[in-house]
């Protein structure tokens, strides 16, 4: 199946209509008035921020897979997160790799030294694995004060629990969380006050890779969002330990089907649910 869109988006044009304005073109507008050029290199005004990259030891490089082949999910990931994952007052980094299940590259994990620079934990921490990885949330989930780490994928959310030490074990599927959708972004909430942590999915849209899209000129393009439909978000309710120190979620709010997920219909038990800012 093929689709033609049109490769002009819409803040192109707002683009044009605001440089027209700028440069007083736009009819009734009055007569352009000379304005003197600005050199923003010569400005006297101070440098907000410093590139330190190379100097702090942060070497990551995302890789979005293989050119040419206009899979849609390279176009949007991936996410990073700084946060102090091992309890030491110092913010570290986690990025995340977008080159499929198959790429060589793998996501980094950094921890903050006392001085500011950063060393490459990723070997054997459980976070360094390749795929189409989207958006991270962080939180809590299991109360042992220790900040659990949870991956949005295409066709795929993990969730890992913090071991300490930067060593983190994959949960995922001990938890009950299931969602074989395009997760986009991720939040973790008490959305029931209990006192524990439920996990928000946001689902991004029904996309099929074999659906071609075209640009105006007849070559192969990126699809736009707009061609496919959209999912449905999932919330995932904590219902605290369980036996064999598992920490279950139930998933709830899902209404519309997808065409890989048949049980994406059913809605769960979410009872609490009645702070309306959720929905």
């Amino acid at each position: 199946m093929t689709s033609t869109w049109s490769s002009f988006p819409t803040w192109s044009l707002l683009l044009v209509a605001a440089g027209a304005v700028l440069s007083g073109v736009v009819p009734g507008c009055g007569e352009p008035r000379s304005e003197p050029a600005v050199e923003l290199s010569k400005t006297d005004a101070p440098v907000w921020f410093e590139d330190v990259t190379d100097r702090v030891g942060v070497d990551f490089i995302i890789d979005t897979g293989p050119t040419d082949t206009y899979f849609m999910p390279q176009l949007v990931g991936s996410g990073c997160a700084a946060y102090d994952l091992d309890g030491d007052g110092r913010p570290d980094l986690l990025f995340l790799t977008n080159g499929g299940p198959h790429s060589t590259s793998k996501n980094k994990l950094y921890r903050q030294r006392p001085d500011g620079t950063f060393e490459d934990v990723s070997a054997g921490s459980g976070l360094d694995f390749a795929g189409h990885n989207m958006g991270i949330a962080i939180g809590d989930f299991d109360n042992d004060g220790k900040p659990d780490v949870l991956i949005t994928q295409y066709t795929g959310v993990r969730l890992f629990r913090n071991l300490g030490g930067m060593k983190f074990q994959d949960v995922t599927e001990a938890a009950g969380i299931h969602d074989p959708l395009w997760g986009a972004s991720a939040c973790f909430l008490d959305y029931d006050r209990d006192g524990r942590l439920d996990l928000f999915i946001c689902n991004y849209i029904d996309y099929d890779p074999a659906w071609d899209c075209t640009a105006p000129g007849g070559g192969k393009d990126f699809c736009a969002p707009s061609v496919f439909a959209g999912t449905c978000s999932k919330l995932f309710r904590n219902l605290g330990p369980g036996p064999g120190g598992s920490n279950p979620f139930r998933g709830c709010l899902c209404r519309l089907r997808h065409r890989e997920d048949p049980r994406s219909r059913a809605r769960g038990d979410c009872r609490g649910l009645r702070w309306r800012w959720l929905a």
